[in-house]
């Protein structure tokens, strides 16, 4: 488990580190590293040389369980000194990472991209850089949300995308004007926690079928629930 993991994170960190400094414009250093027990020396040695401590607290201490992700934004912990920008800058690099090495492996298929209120707590020039970075060849099918209208038409009026765009209010799902209409995906309820609506955007590369939402309500009340659509 530490060997594949370890060679998972050698091969993230790069894309990692890419994908934030497009998204920061290199105005931030940001690293990623691996944390284990298993670095310290052979695992059960380590074990088996605390093993009282364990009994003690009832719980093993060491193992790959506790294997953990060091963040950190100019050489201090991201958790402790990094703003809530920076924060959610690191969080969405490490996704776009993790989904471009998705792509490799399988089926090397295009996953589907779903970003929930990713803008929020984010300057302009990021978002810019957001938007630009997922509009590109590399990525599919994409599904947006956000609470806040005007700012997703802003975002939307900065791309030359193809997109379908969806209110969800109380439970149900209309259908708002678009621009280059070509596919939807079927999503269930998304809300806002102050009951506002919702706004749900999809970009398309390439050529995929045509999908359809189901009509009438989705339910009522929580938060994102995303389902799956079967193409028509």
């Amino acid at each position: 488990i530490y060997r594949a993991r370890a060679a998972f994170i050698d091969r993230l960190v790069p894309v990692f580190q890419e994908t934030y400094q497009s998204i920061a414009q290199g105005k931030e250093e940001v690293s990623l590293r691996y944390v284990s027990h298993c670095q310290r020396g052979p695992l059960f040695d380590v074990i088996r040389r605390d093993r009282m401590k364990d009994r003690a607290v009832g719980y093993s201490l060491h193992g790959v369980h506790r294997d953990d992700l060091e963040m950190l934004v100019g050489g201090y912990p991201l958790r402790r000194e990094g703003s809530q920008g920076q924060s959610k800058t690191f969080v969405l690099a490490l996704r776009l990472a993790q989904f471009a090495c998705l792509k490799t492996v399988g089926h090397k298929r295009v996953p589907l991209l779903l970003l929930d209120d990713i803008f929020d707590k984010l300057d302009a020039q990021r978002v810019e850089q957001i938007v630009k970075l997922v509009s590109g060849d590399g990525y599919g099918q994409i599904l947006i949300t956000d609470t806040n209208r005007d700012h997703l038409d802003q975002i939307l009026a900065a791309t030359n995308c193809e997109y379908k765009l969806f209110n969800m209010e109380d439970g149900t799902i209309s259908e708002k004007e678009a621009h280059r209409i070509y596919t939807a995906l079927c999503f269930g309820n998304v809300r806002s926690d102050t009951g506002a609506s919702s706004m749900v955007t999809q970009k398309r590369t390439g050529d995929s079928p045509a999908a359809t939402p189901p009509a009438g309500g989705m339910g009522r009340g929580g938060r994102c629930n995303y389902r799956t659509l079967h193409h028509q």
